[in-house]
C-alpha cells in the first residue's frame, strides 16, 4: 500500500511539474506572465460567462442578475476606506475616500457590465487600486440599467453627479474613469459636455471601452472566437435596449461615431483578445486625425477588463493600474500618491 501511495505521489508531482512547464512555455509564447496566462488559458475557458443569442434568453440572464443583486463593499474594504452611500436621482451613489492623505483629486468611476448587469466585485477591486495609487476621493454610481431603462436616466444621473463635483472641487480636479460600457458612457458624457460648453474634466481613462454598440466591425468576428468574456450577440441586444428609440450608431450610444475634437486628454487601455479591441484602435486613429492627446496602452493577448482580475497577483493588471494612476496624476498636476 505504501509503495502505491509513493508511486501515486510521484506521478502527481510529475503531472504538476509538466503542467506548470507547459503553462510557462505557453505564457512565454503569449508574452504574458504565468498568472495572466493561467487566467486566460485555464480559468476563463473553464468558467464560461453566460451569453444569449436572443432577447428572451438575455432577459432570463438579466432576471438572474437582478436576483443576485450588485456586489457591495466588503467589510475589509470598508475598514480601509471612508465609505458613504447616498440616494441620488432615486439610485445609489457611493463615495469612497482614503482615511488619511486625501487630496483635491476626485474620480468619477462609471462601471461597465454591458449596460445590463449589476456592479461586480472586480469593480470594487479597481476602485481600491485606484484610490491607493492616487489618494483620490472616488464616486461610483449604481446607475439605471437596461432593459428596464434606456440610456437617458443613466446619462442624466451621471451628468448631474459630474456637475455637483465641478461645483465642489472644480473641473480641473475631476477625472472620469469608465470600464467597458462605462467607458462608452464616459466618452459620450465628455462629448456632450463639450457640445454644451460646460467645463470638461481634466482627463478621461477608459478601460476596455465599449464605444460602438452596433458591433459591426468585421475584425470582431475573428476575436469573438477567442473571447471568453463577451459575445457579439449579447452585446448587440444589450446595445439595442440601451439605445431605446435611437439607432445604436447615435453618438450618445456609440460615441465612436461622435466628434472627438475638443476633448480632454484620454488614456485607453485595451487587450488584443478583447472583443472590443477594435473600438479602441479606431478611437486612437480618430484622435490622431483630430489632433487630440490620446495615449493608447495596448496589451498583447489580454482579455476584457483584465486590470480588475486579481490585480494584486497578476503583473499585467497591476501595471495597467500603475499606468492609469500615473496618467491621472500627470493630467491633474498631482504629486505621487504615498
Amino acid at each position: 500500500m505504501r509503495r502505491i501511495l509513493v508511486r501515486l505521489t510521484i506521478i502527481l508531482l510529475v503531472v504538476v511539474l509538466v503542467s506548470f512547464g507547459l503553462l510557462a512555455v505557453s505564457a512565454a509564447q503569449a508574452g504574458l506572465s504565468i498568472p495572466a496566462q493561467l487566467v486566460r488559458a485555464v480559468l476563463l475557458p473553464s468558467v464560461p460567462i453566460p451569453t444569449a443569442n436572443d432577447a428572451d434568453g438575455l432577459r432570463a440572464l438579466v432576471e438572474a442578475n437582478r436576483t443576485r443583486g450588485p456586489a457591495l463593499p466588503t467589510e475589509s474594504f470598508r475598514a480601509r476606506f471612508t465609505v458613504q452611500e447616498e440616494a441620488f436621482n432615486g439610485e445609489r451613489l457611493w463615495t469612497i475616500a482614503p482615511q488619511t492623505n486625501s487630496s483635491q483629486l476626485h474620480i468619477l468611476y462609471i462601471p461597465g457590465s454591458a449596460y445590463i448587469n449589476e456592479v461586480l466585485a472586480l469593480h470594487w477591486d479597481i476602485v481600491e487600486q485606484l484610490i491607493e495609487r492616487t489618494d483620490a476621493t472616488l464616486l461610483l454610481p449604481f446607475y439605471p440599467l437596461a432593459p428596464e431603462n434606456d440610456y437617458q436616466p443613466a446619462h442624466e444621473m451621471i451628468s448631474a453627479i459630474y456637475e455637483r463635483l465641478v461645483q465642489q472641487v472644480g473641473a480641473e480636479n475631476v477625472v472620469i474613469v469608465g470600464d467597458s460600457a462605462g467607458g462608452g458612457i464616459a466618452l459620450s458624457l465628455a462629448q456632450q459636455l463639450r457640445d454644451q460648453d460646460r467645463p470638461l474634466p481634466a482627463a478621461l481613462v477608459l478601460f476596455s471601452p465599449w464605444l460602438d454598440a452596433t458591433m459591426s466591425d468585421p475584425a470582431q468576428l475573428v476575436i469573438d472566437e477567442r473571447d471568453f468574456v463577451l459575445s457579439i450577440n449579447t452585446l448587440r441586444i444589450g446595445g439595442e435596449w440601451w439605445a431605446g428609440d435611437l439607432p445604436t450608431s447615435d453618438p450618445r450610444i456609440s460615441p465612436l461615431y461622435g466628434r472627438v475634437d475638443g476633448l480632454p486628454p484620454i488614456a485607453v487601455f485595451t487587450g488584443t483578445d478583447d472583443l472590443l479591441y477594435p473600438d479602441s484602435i479606431r478611437l486612437a486613429a480618430k484622435a490622431g486625425t483630430a489632433g487630440i492627446p490620446l495615449t493608447l496602452f495596448e496589451y498583447r493577448n489580454e482579455f476584457h477588463v483584465w486590470m480588475g482580475v486579481f490585480p494584486n497577483m497578476i503583473p499585467e493588471a497591476a501595471r495597467a493600474l500603475d499606468e492609469a494612476a500615473a496618467f491621472i496624476m500627470e493630467q491633474t498636476n498631482q504629486v505621487t500618491a504615498s
